[in-house]
């Protein structure tokens, strides 16, 4: 073969490499990157935890990563619709909404949907004790087990809130009598110092209770990258294993300034 068909032959393999996402350089393909999302804001420390720990999980399976921060329901439309690849934490049954999703069997979490009040409140117990609740209920939009239980219980009065920090404020200023909310997602809040400037002057935060319980999962897309479900969910089970994954989380709480104890705890007993 000459000069000009070497040269033509190479510059053939070129392009179908680059087409292809490989590198041109010596011989290693490009990883290919995946992009996630996520139900919280990619600012809070458990977002970022996670993205740190599956960031870490997917380089070692050879692939890159990408967090693209969007609100929780416009995250579930993407993922389901393969615009992004996965949803880096929800809960265990997320998948039996959304067969178009593959569950990462390995969880991230336990994931505890809970209610906080005020007041010195009897102790609720699951769903069926708020059937003859009589006051205002509130909880955080975009957690599926509470708009799942809502939506099949119109009877109840609730009014959903876009974020923590509103539906405590709520509780303090009496407009609600209990807020539902995923149980790290309030202690984290109320670790912060915003928390101490904007909640201490206020009634206690109390743990009423837990709603319901399940673990928290990594979803894949089925048809960009399923097939990774398995080998990403070995790797999770190594990085716990290791103290890696408790290392990452103390890490990004660290960093966000968190303090050791939240400004209110669960109610004693």
């Amino acid at each position: 073969m000459g000069l000009v068909g070497r040269r033509t032959v190479m510059l053939a393999a070129a392009t179908i490499g680059c087409a292809c996402g490989f590198r041109t350089g010596p011989g290693r393909a490009r990883e290919r990157t995946l992009t996630f999302v996520f139900g919280r804001p990619e600012a809070s420390p458990r977002a970022q935890w996670l993205i740190a720990l599956y960031r870490e999980a997917l380089a070692a399976l050879g692939y890159g990563f990408r967090f693209l921060d969007v609100p929780p329901n416009r995250a579930t439309a993407m993922a389901r619709s393969g615009e992004v690849d996965g949803d880096l934490g929800r809960m265990s049954d997320y998948g039996d909404l959304y067969p178009e999703l593959v569950r990462v069997e390995e969880p991230n979490t336990t994931v505890r949907l809970a209610a906080f009040g005020t007041d010195q409140l009897e102790r609720v117990e699951g769903w069926d004790w708020l059937a003859d609740y009589p006051y205002q209920l509130s909880y955080r939009r975009g957690i599926k087990l509470a708009e799942a239980h809502f939506a099949n219980h119109p009877e109840l009065g609730v009014l959903g809130v876009n974020d923590t920090a509103q539906g405590l404020k709520l509780l303090q200023f009496r407009r609600s009598g209990l807020y539902l909310d995923i149980e790290e997602a309030v202690y984290d809040y109320l670790s912060t110092p915003e928390a101490y400037d904007t909640l201490q002057r206020g009634l206690p935060i109390i743990e009423a209770g837990v709603m319901q319980q399940q673990t928290g999962h990594a979803f894949l897309n089925r048809g960009t990258c399923g097939e990774l479900a398995m080998p990403l969910a070995e790797k999770l089970r190594e990085m716990k294993a290791s103290g890696r994954c408790g290392l990452l989380l103390d890490k990004a709480l660290s960093a966000a300034g968190y303090r050791d104890r939240p400004l209110f705890g669960p109610r004693p007993g």
